[in-house]
Parts: structure tokens; sequence; C-alpha cells
């Protein structure tokens, strides 16, 4: 299972703001369309406007920032922030300048310049575009795994929370050799972390069974396996063996990167299909910028904020 259109909900628990909608008159070229309403589209957002520069903004509002419920590692929060508050805080930034936004899908964009953006209301011109689109983590197929998500018990980046995991009973299911190495960096913090396969065909290699081993992760029985989400647990059971509990579930199954309109336009990709771009956030197609998590790096909003900042000043020095 994806967790596509469940952000949207996050978003809303979160009581975003009203945004400022686009009027039907107004039309003509665009300096820059941004695709995407998460971390990277509003910062580059914030920043076009400031250089007074003609900005139009689509969003879907389902932005991978809103499944945080505390990052501790945004600077100036101490105490941490929901991921849902952040974004609220970026819309009402943004909400200050003239900003034109449209709730909507983008579903396809003609080559330019100028490019030609094509939505269900209409089309829009623009010299350049960005595309802040981000990535789509998959999740398994457990029932109540979105309530997990929100409560924490369910986390999908150990960059990003580990520390707030140490020294508790750490499960990580995963389907690949980089899964494996995902509970190795987990042990840094707990050494209490556990392995489980998931899915019929992945099978560990034994070199790669014997180093987690070795290291004192537990590789789990994978045959008739039970995994039960609870709002008090996390509990697994194979072939009517004993229940065992875990306090955070780490999901390490990959994720599907929305570089759909990037590659449509002939844009280079990375093995992963994460968008190829230069110093300046370019793509391999002259003014067509990607930044955020749809771009090959670490997937922090630190670095999506980072690439917004240097596309947007970028596109700035372009027009």
């Amino acid at each position: 299972m994806s967790r596509k259109g469940s952000a949207c909900e996050f978003a809303a628990a979160a009581d975003l703001p009203r945004r400022p909608i686009m009027s039907s008159g107004d039309t003509g070229l665009f300096d820059c369309i941004i695709i995407g309403g998460g971390p990277a589209g509003l910062m580059a957002a914030l920043y076009l406007a400031r250089f007074r520069r003609r900005v139009l903004l689509f969003d879907e509002g389902n932005s991978r920032a809103a499944w945080i419920p505390r990052s501790h590692n945004l600077p100036g929060f101490p105490d941490g922030l929901p991921g849902g508050e952040f974004l609220q805080r970026l819309w009402n930034q943004v909400r200050n300048y003239a900003v034109n936004i449209k709730m909507e899908r983008v579903p396809d964009i003609q080559a330019g310049p100028p490019f030609l953006v094509r939505t269900a209301s209409g089309s829009y011109s623009a010299r350049t575009v960005l595309l802040a689109t981000g990535i789509e983590d998959i999740l398994p197929d457990l029932p109540g795994i979105e309530a997990a998500v929100r409560r924490g018990d369910v986390r999908l980046c150990p960059v990003c929370d580990a520390y707030e995991g140490k020294d508790r009973r750490i499960l990580v299911l995963g389907n690949s050799d980089q899964s494996a190495r995902k509970a190795h960096f987990l042990r840094r913090y707990s050494s209490h972390v556990a392995y489980l396969s998931y899915g019929s065909s992945h099978c560990l290699p034994a070199e790669v069974v014997g180093a987690m081993s070795q290291e004192g992760i537990r590789v789990l029985d994978a045959e008739e396996a039970q995994l039960v989400l609870s709002p008090s647990s996390i509990s697994y059971s194979s072939q009517g063996g004993r229940w065992q509990d875990f306090d955070i579930l780490y999901p390490a199954l990959g994720s599907r990167v929305r570089s759909k309109l990037a590659l449509e336009l002939g844009a280079e990709s990375e093995s992963d299909g994460c968008i190829k771009v230069d110093s300046h956030q370019e793509t391999s197609v002259s003014g067509l910028f990607a930044a955020g998590d749809v771009v090959a790096a670490l997937d922090q909003i630190a670095v999506a904020v980072g690439h917004a900042s240097i596309a947007a000043t970028a596109i700035n020095n372009r027009l």
C-alpha cells in the first residue's frame, strides 16, 4: 500500500490556512510555474515572490512533510515541530506575497520556452518551471498503518528520528539489501533491533543475515508471519509462536519518485528515477528546474528548502 491521498488528510488535520486562489482572469506569461506545495515548492515561491517575479504554484495537498508527527531536526525548534504545523507556517509566510495558487493536479507540460502547463482548468504559460513533486513512500498493507504513522509508532525516516527511538524495541520491515542497511543504521541507537522480510519473494543472502546476526540484529522468521498494529503495541508472531511486542516499526520498502512530468519532457534521471540536476538545480532540459525529494539527495526538509533557494535564485538571475 502507498500513502497516496492520505497526506491530504493529515494536512487538513493541521488546520492549514486558506490559501490565496488564482482568479480566473489572472492569465498571461508567468516567470515561473512551481508544481508542488511542500517545503521545496513553498520556499521557492517565497524567494521568487520576494524577487518580485510573477509566480503560479500548483498543489495537490499531498506533501510528504504532512506525515511527520514531530520533527526534531528543524533548526530553531528545540522542542520539535509537527510536519503539518511547519507547512502551515510556510503557507502563512507565502500568503504575505503575491503568489498565485491553484489547488489542482498537473497532468501535462509542453516543452518550452515558454512552457505550457495544462490542467483540468486550463493552460498556463511560463518562462521557467520548477518541479517540487517529491516522492511517495511505500507502506505495508497493514490495517491501521496510517493511524500508526500519525501516532509515531510507524516511522519512515531514521535519519530524521532514529534518535527519538534510542533504546526502544525497533522492528525493520524490509524487502531488499538496502533495507537491511537501515537495520544496521538503527542498531547504533538501540540494542533491541529486529528485521522481518516483507513479501514472499524476498530472501536475504546468507552473508547479509550473518552480518546482521553478528551485530546483534535479530532476523525474524517470515514464514506465516503475522504483524498486528494496535494503539498500544506492534506485535509479531510466526508459525503459531508466541507474540513479541515492539515499540517502533520502520517500513523500509522504498518509494516512488514523482518524476513523470520531468521524464516526459526528456529530462535525464538517476537509476532510481530521481531527476538529475546541475549545481543550480536545473535539469538537462533548459528552463526546467527541480528541488526537494524528487532530486537524488538526502530526503530532508533542510535539504529541500536549500534546493529551493538555489533554484529560485538561479531562475531570477536568468530572467
